[in-house]
């Protein structure tokens, strides 16, 4: 069965606050660095799976991306996925 790399990138959903982007963006103002207007912060999970397809190993990863990896009402999530 081929082996895939999947990667999930969760971030807040826009107008959803983000105090650690805040706080990052303040940072990046006090060592000198302007016209940063925000930042969005985010997490990647990867994942190496065996799977019959690609199609079929993205669908598994977006169930679990949904009901684990990520907080539906407040975050947003990309899948990508490679055949290693």
């Amino acid at each position: 069965m081929p082996e895939f790399t999947v990667k999930v990138y969760v971030r807040r959903k826009e107008g959803v606050l983000d105090p650690e982007g805040n706080t990052i963006a303040g940072a990046i103002a006090s060592i000198g660095y302007k016209g940063i207007s925000s930042v969005r912060t985010g997490k990647i999970f990867i994942i190496r799976l065996e799977a019959p397809s690609a199609d079929s190993a993205r669908k598994d990863m977006e169930k679990v991306a949904d009901k684990l990896l990520s907080n539906p009402i407040i975050e947003d999530y990309t899948v990508t996925v490679e055949q290693v």
